[in-house]
């Protein structure tokens, strides 16, 4: 009998813009070009849309694992992540399949769902159409949103490859009641060499913004879903600022929100 296949794991540690200038914050990183031992690339702007599905019973959301279809351009990826938890860097470290879309793909992630004992029907596949595909399996939409990224690779002075990458996010919610911006730094090991790079980043970026940054250890799918609750709870002033933006009090209202018990099923994806 062979051995399960172990997914790579993605290592990250995520800051969240906690103020009421976000863009401003946003600029003044993407500007950075050393930090520390590291040196920093100029910024690739990419933009791409993001829709996430589970179950009808919601069974990626309980065992904190989630699915996701990225379209950037003619580009179409699919994404599974498993369940995470807090690495010795601080930040997060979870099992992760993300490939092209393409049938191979859809086998693979059939089998990953099944070892989770999600219930997904791999039969009908439509290269030009994953999301029907994905609603044939008999998943659902979740979540839609719209990221504007402004990307960095971190290099040590030293040379050679990148040892990590810098993405400076402005994500859009398409929410019932509207569009919400959020704005995050996520900072990515693109090898082993790339962890200490993680804590020095975060840590030099948290001491140079102070309290218009904070550690953020719930992901773009979990802080969304929590907007979506505390806005049809009625929670609105308090949120957005008049430009349709997350305020900086709303950041402490999220993570309250999921840090209850009824909603840390969620997960930090």
């Amino acid at each position: 009998m062979s051995a399960e296949p172990v997914l790579p794991l993605e290592n990250e540690i995520t800051l969240a813009i906690v103020s009421d200038r976000p863009a401003d914050v946003a600029q003044e990183i993407a500007q950075t070009r050393s930090i520390e031992g590291y040196s920093l690339s100029d910024t690739d702007a990419v933009t791409f849309h993001d829709l996430y599905f589970d179950t009808p019973g919601a069974d990626l959301g309980k065992c904190r694992s989630a699915l996701r279809l990225r379209l950037a351009g003619s580009s179409i990826r699919i994404a599974f992540k498993g369940p995470d938890r807090l690495a010795a860097h601080g930040g997060l470290e979870r099992p992760e399949i993300d490939v092209v879309w393409s049938r191979d793909a859809l086998d693979r992630l059939a089998a990953a769902l099944s070892r989770l004992g999600a219930n997904f029907n791999s039969d009908r596949f439509f290269q030009n159409d994953p999301e029907s595909t994905l609603e044939a399996s008999g998943m659902q939409l979740i979540q839609r949103r719209h990221t504007l990224r402004m990307q960095k690779k971190v290099f040590l002075r030293s040379g050679g490859e990148a040892v990590a990458e810098m993405a400076i996010d402005r994500v859009t919610y398409d929410l019932p009641s509207g569009k919400i911006d959020h704005w995050e730094i996520e900072i990515e090991a693109s090898c082993a060499d790339g962890l200490p790079a993680l804590t020095t980043v975060a840590a030099r970026l948290l001491q140079r913004f102070g309290d218009r940054l904070r550690i953020w250890n719930y992901g773009k799918l979990a802080t969304g879903a929590a907007l979506r609750d505390l806005l049809q709870a009625g929670a609105t002033t308090e949120l957005i600022g008049k430009d349709h933006t997350l305020r900086a009090e709303a950041y402490s209202s999220i993570e309250a929100f999921l840090q209850s018990a009824v909603h840390g099923s969620l997960g930090p994806h």
